[in-house]
């Protein structure tokens, strides 16, 4: 437990970095949007059920991608790799558009009660949507959908949507199952969260830089 509690205290000392515009993943499953030039780092640990952490590091150069995820479950661990493309940037009319692998060795399969089903490819589309027929104070609303292979069963999507006290709401379709987030920006650069991934509850802290690795 003390290194987990280390490894928080470090995100936490890094949030003093600017804030990224759209993230690159939904809750799990991957968005159309690349992450900008630099590095996102999201850690998570379970609230319920037995202790699990896992650790996102994403470094985005020229637009493509390149992600490890560490699982650490007692008595086992898990990295796995993966790699996201940019097909179409976002426009007026057109969605952000990206194509990746997830897991490319394969390594996750006995992970699935945590979001990791073991190597998929994906094609997914984001778009941000003009939101000012809203009601107030709901707006900033980004919609993801993808079609996958692999460990994806077909479709998969989601929602994020600004909500009011400063919040941040998600909602995504896995291929399998529905997750949730809702995140509180704690600076300019980061979030920390309270997540529900499958029948788990997780909370989170992510932050993005513009310093690459």
């Amino acid at each position: 437990m003390v290194h987990k509690s280390r490894l928080f205290l470090v995100l936490a000392a890094l949030g003093c970095l600017p804030a990224i515009a759209h993230a690159d993943r939904t809750i799990i499953t991957p968005s159309g949007y690349t992450q900008p030039e630099g590095y996102n780092f999201e850690g998570l640990h379970t609230i319920s059920g037995q202790s699990r952490t896992v650790a996102y590091l994403d470094e985005s150069l020229s637009n493509i991608q390149y992600g490890a995820a560490f699982i650490d479950r007692p008595n086992v661990s898990r990295l796995s790799l993966s790699v996201q493309a940019l097909i179409l940037p976002e426009s007026f009319v057109t969605p952000e558009v990206s194509a990746g692998i997830t897991d490319i060795a394969n390594t996750t399969g006995r992970f699935a009660s945590d979001g990791f089903y073991g190597r998929g490819y994906y094609l997914a589309f984001s778009k941000s949507l003009d939101t000012s027929l809203n009601p107030p104070k709901i707006h900033g609303v980004v919609l993801t959908a993808g079609l996958g292979g692999g460990s994806y069963h077909g479709l998969f999507g989601g929602v994020t949507t600004d909500l009011p006290l400063r919040l941040l709401g998600t909602a995504e379709y896995d291929s399998r199952r529905t997750n949730y987030r809702i995140a509180l920006p704690i600076t300019t650069v980061a979030n920390f969260s309270y997540n529900r991934i499958g029948a788990a509850n997780w909370l989170s802290l992510d932050f993005h830089s513009p310093v690459s690795l």
